[in-house]
């Protein structure tokens, strides 16, 4: 009976299987008609098709000699783009322009070059093909079908299709290729250097990518907080290019066009930068702010700069801080009244 009873379970497994198979290849094959489909009503002489199923519309590969198939030598590209529908909707883009123009623009918002890491098929098979035979300045607009947006890798245009298990809608990529970057460590401090420019040499370094300017000095340099002092703060918030895009200060919110208390914050000190706190909350704060604000005496105020290690590293923040951007504060220690 127990030999009967794995048997069974090992053909319904097996039919499992083939059912599966089964709707992914009709999946993939009913993707493939509705893509093709609009590739005849749409296409003029001048697309290309690639080899895996994307159909170029126009491409200027770029400097030749800058090339950036490979991968390891490039693996992190600065790309502006933008990305539609085949109905012509824009779903995503990297341009001031165009999100005036749809009405979605926030001065505060980030727009311009994005990165975007390739490694481990972090980018989808159809930009990659693209990718493959492109150099830095380099513009392309292609249809790339459902099945090659995934991060899995195929041999074959039929290999894709066949392993698509949902279906996915073809979209329009426009791009290019701003540059390459090897080490986005190096690279944010080279943007901090070029930013800070003269005080660079004179800068505090506090930690790691981490950096002080002192704009006005304490008139209590000899103070010492406790590790269980509480202290008030007002700050600015900008990204690497000066654009304000967080503070506790009301006036500075109205340009800015955030909101804010228009109280001072509250820190919580500790032993440690990383012991401190914001907050009734006890909220832990970005790491280059703390190393900031735990440098600082009473009524100093200075601007501290990090790179995205030590503030919103790959992930960014939101629309207004994207990944691997640097950033710094505008801090000064107040009276809890001010």
């Amino acid at each position: 009976m127990r030999h009967y009873t794995l048997l069974g379970l090992g053909i319904t497994s097996l039919l499992l299987v083939a059912c599966a198979q089964q709707q992914a290849d009709k999946i993939g094959r009913l993707n493939n008609m509705e893509f093709e489909a609009w590739v005849e009503m749409n296409k003029d002489n001048s697309w290309k098709e690639t080899e895996l199923g994307s159909w170029i519309l126009y491409m200027d590969k770029g400097d030749e000699g800058k090339s950036v198939s490979s991968i390891e030598d490039n693996p992190y590209l600065r790309l502006e783009y933008t990305v539609t529908d085949l109905d012509g909707t824009i779903v995503e883009t990297t341009s001031e322009a165009i999100s005036k123009r749809l009405g979605e623009y926030d001065k505060r918002n980030y727009y311009g070059p994005l990165f975007s890491y390739r490694g481990s098929n972090s980018t989808f098979a159809g930009i990659e093909e693209l990718f493959s035979v492109m150099g830095i300045g380099g513009k392309c607009k292609a249809v790339i079908p459902g099945w090659l947006l995934t991060n899995s890798r195929y041999d074959t245009k039929q290999q894709y299709i066949d392993a698509m298990s949902s279906s996915t809608d073809a979209r329009i990529y426009e791009f290019s290729i701003v540059e390459s970057v090897k080490d986005t460590e190096e690279w944010e401090m080279e943007l901090l250097k070029k930013t800070m420019g003269s005080e660079w040499e004179d800068a505090d370094s506090l930690t790691t990518g981490v950096y002080y300017v002192q704009d006005k000095a304490s008139d209590k340099p000899d103070t010492t907080f406790t590790s269980t002092a509480q202290i008030y703060i007002n700050y600015i918030c900008r990204r690497i290019d000066g654009t304000g895009i967080d503070t506790n200060i009301a006036d500075s919110a109205k340009v800015f066009g955030c909101t804010a208390s228009g109280e001072p914050l509250l820190i919580n000190w500790g032993e440690e930068a990383t012991d401190l706190t914001m907050t009734s909350d006890k909220s832990k704060v970005v790491k280059g702010f703390a190393y900031g604000i735990f440098n600082m005496k009473p009524h100093e105020k200075g601007r501290v700069y990090m790179t995205s290690t030590s503030a919103y590293g790959a992930s960014g923040s939101g629309s207004a801080i994207p990944a691997y951007c640097p950033i710094y504060f505008e801090i000064e220690i107040v009276d809890k009244d001010e």
